[in-house]
């Protein structure tokens, strides 16, 4: 991400600075506030995008008083404390309704930042359906990086043609096949491997936000929040 960050900032090329703000609206790198900010004063990005690509960054549009300018601003730019705020939101009957995550489908938000399908947790499921899904996941968590975060992948995988943009990422014919299956059991309702709704779950998963909320701490390492038990984190 520092390599991608240097290129935004030396490249006058209105086409590569939008893919590279594309790109680093996925990651979680403190600075990408900061550097779409920048961007947009020196006008490399499209009118319009710097709100999209927030909505990226972030689980759910910032309250009505914030800015990408304001969030940047110096003492407000710790991103576990953004994502919070944001999820303080979602989480909130009074402001987001009843429910505010997304009902009856996988709510990516809460996959991505919690690692809680409906309201499971992901690895744990992994491990009883497919625990070569898992085992490529964390190896690729070492290398720094998760593939559930893959939105183009996984999108790809919805229309129905996921091998071409997966053969892309990944010569090993084991990769791909586990890179598949873990989105597989992320996004694809039509697979046998994700886990059914049950219902109530909607309502577990508000209560065990509640619950939990001051103690999440978000890990680098698994771009994602975990639970810090006082003595470890975990997942």
């Amino acid at each position: 991400m520092p390599e991608l960050i240097e290129v935004l900032e030396q490249t006058s090329d209105f086409e590569l600075a939008g893919i590279v703000c594309g790109i680093l609206a996925y990651s979680d790198n403190p600075k990408v506030l900061s550097c779409l900010c920048t961007a947009q004063r020196s006008g490399k990005l499209r009118p319009g995008a710097p709100p999209l690509l927030v909505n990226a960054y972030l689980p759910t549009a910032p309250s009505s008083d914030e800015s990408p300018e304001s969030l940047c601003r110096e003492g407000n730019a710790d991103y576990g404390t953004l994502v919070l705020g944001c999820f303080d939101r979602v989480f909130n009957p009074e402001v987001c309704g009843a429910r505010g995550i997304f009902p009856g489908i996988v709510d990516a938000r809460v996959l991505r930042w919690f690692n809680r399908l409906y309201d499971r947790d992901f690895d744990e499921w992994l491990a009883q359906v497919a625990p070569d899904a898992l085992a490529f996941r964390e190896a690729s968590l070492e290398k720094g990086w998760d593939p559930v975060r893959m939105q183009r992948l996984a999108a790809d995988l919805y229309l129905g043609e996921p091998d071409g943009a997966i053969a892309k990422v990944y010569a090993s014919q084991a990769d791909q096949v586990a890179c598949r299956r873990l989105l597989q059991a992320a996004f694809d309702r039509n697979s046998p491997l994700p886990p059914r709704q049950v219902a109530g779950w909607e309502d577990r998963l508000h209560d065990w936000y509640r619950a939990n909320r001051h103690r999440f701490v978000y890990d680098y390492a698994k771009h994602r929040f975990v639970v810090d038990d006082g003595h470890s984190a975990l997942p």
